[in-house]
């Protein structure tokens, strides 16, 4: 937006705000740095007797992280945070049989970044994907002898991870 040039004690019409700034919606016109708005866009301004700089004013976007469940089921609803704020993430609400939850990564094949309840910094998109990242689940098999005794030939369990499994 280019300055303008008022005569003392002229009114004009301010010029239309022609700046952006990413994650951000424009709102108005402050006299000082960290004042909040005193002129919306295009307003009347009445020159004083000296020049003046006027601030632009800016508010936050909402923005959201929607959750992929990433062969995961279930749902689960997206999570709204304020362009440059910081929240911590929702908890996993999907499930997958088999897996356990290991945590948020920004790629369905990427590296966990985020676990449960993670502080999350906004960036200025509006809208973001986590997608789940699922372990396999330990299960083991375990001998229940009902008095019988093992005569040596078979382990205590097995993990069920175990490439073959002979009972």
């Amino acid at each position: 937006t280019p300055s303008m040039t008022i005569a003392t004690d002229d009114t004009a019409i301010l010029t239309q705000n022609g700046f952006v700034r990413d994650g951000y919606t424009f709102v108005g016109w402050s006299t000082s740095a960290s004042g909040s708005v005193k002129y919306t866009d295009g307003a009347s301004y009445t020159m004083g007797a000296a020049s003046t700089t006027l601030y632009a004013v800016w508010s936050a976007n909402d923005n959201k992280i929607v959750f992929n469940a990433n062969g995961g089921s279930g749902t689960m609803n997206a999570q709204i945070i304020k362009t440059d704020a910081s929240a911590n993430l929702n908890d996993c609400e999907f499930e997958r049989v088999g897996y356990v939850f290991a945590g948020w990564a920004t790629s369905p094949t990427g590296n966990v970044i985020y676990t449960n309840g993670a502080s999350y910094t906004m960036g200025a998109n509006s809208e973001y994907t986590l997608y789940a990242i699922w372990t396999i689940a330990d299960y083991k098999i375990n001998y229940v002898l009902g008095g019988g005794t093992n005569n040596g030939n078979n382990p205590a369990g097995y993990d069920i991870n175990d490439s073959t499994i002979t009972l």
